[in-house]
């Protein structure tokens, strides 16, 4: 888990997140890949408040994380944090900025930016990590 203790992000192993303010999970275990908790319905690639180089990012998410979302859902679930599932504004390094859409049952395709889809970020974190 990616988590703020004391005012700084923290890597802690998911029976620990009690020690700080949950922020991200950690799809792979000694990976820097996180994906954001939080997440909003019906945002556009187009919209302004978007961040465009922290959105998922489609090749990790349609080839990796697809095949273990359902055990990152039962620990989303025991966070009481949405799980990941439907439609989310993802990149893709393939083709940067044309507005994809990514589902977690491998799929991935760009519509352009108009499109409304839910929207979670991504980073990767390089930080501490407590046992």
């Amino acid at each position: 888990m990616l988590c703020v203790v004391e005012g700084h992000n923290v890597r802690l192993p998911f029976s620990k997140r009690h020690l700080g303010k949950p922020i991200g999970i950690f799809p792979f275990k000694n990976e820097q890949e996180y994906l954001e908790l939080d997440e909003v319905e019906n945002k556009k690639h187009t919209d302004k408040d978007v961040n465009e180089a922290r959105l998922l990012d489609e090749h990790f998410c349609c080839a990796r994380v697809s095949k273990i979302v359902n055990q990152l859902n039962i620990y989303l679930k025991a966070l009481n944090k949405p799980v990941l599932e439907g439609s989310y504004l993802a990149d893709s390094s393939y083709m940067k900025g044309c507005g994809w859409i990514i589902g977690f049952d491998n799929t991935g395709d760009y519509h352009g930016g108009n499109v409304p889809a839910k929207h979670r970020y991504m980073g990767k974190f390089y930080g501490e990590y407590l046992k």
